[in-house]
């Protein structure tokens, strides 16, 4: 690959071997493959990023850029290429917040080889794994937060006197995702993970 900065456009810049990892909308470069001792180069942030291929002297180019770096890689076959430009271009268009929004290359290939319609599309059983791991966070949290809502909406249809006998009960009742937290009312609030629920603690 080749590694281009916007300052130094000017210097030119050799072919190096390199091995890339995505993950977590990143793309990792290093010396050689992690598991055999490599080492982290440099990592390029893939959200908003844009993946095309790219004609040059050689073949199975394609370049990678975001708003600070560009990455000119050559892969060793067409399918490779194709492989990775798909992949890189997920996870610059998935949406941080609605992971389960696919991006157009796997739209089209969807429905090229399933021709499902758009809704079976964008169902999370055809997430990536990196995909799949965010959209059951944010799912968790959304029911989390939505169980704490309903004990106060219950709680307000109550008889004042009856409101401290119930509360405990409805407190216990709420699952816990496996990771939960504390709901966030302003930007100043610190981020706190639930570890447990104190029913016997309940105030109303």
């Amino acid at each position: 690959y080749k590694r281009r900065a916007r300052t130094s456009f000017y210097k030119p810049k050799r072919w190096k071997s390199r091995y890339f990892e995505i993950e977590e909308r990143m793309l990792y470069c290093y010396n050689f493959q992690p598991s055999y001792g490599g080492q982290l180069r440099r990592a390029m942030p893939l959200e908003g990023a844009t993946v095309e291929e790219f004609e040059g002297k050689y073949p199975f180019m394609f370049v990678v850029r975001n708003h600070h770096f560009e990455y000119i890689i050559r892969a060793k076959s067409e399918k490779d290429m194709s492989l990775w430009i798909r992949l890189l271009r997920g996870e610059s268009e998935a949406n941080a917040l609605i992971p389960h929004i696919l991006s157009t290359d796997e739209m089209f290939q969807e429905k090229k080889v399933t021709g499902e319609d758009e809704t079976k599309r964008s169902s999370p059983n055809t997430l990536t794994p990196s995909q799949a791991a965010r959209y059951e966070f944010f799912r968790n949290e959304r029911d989390f937060v939505a169980a704490v809502c309903d004990v106060a909406e219950v709680l307000r249809f109550r008889e004042p006197s009856d409101r401290k006998k119930v509360a405990p009960g409805l407190v216990s009742d709420i699952k816990l995702p496996p990771c939960g937290y504390v709901p966030l009312c302003k930007s100043t609030d610190i981020w706190r993970r639930v570890d447990s629920v104190m029913a016997s603690e309940t105030r109303v």
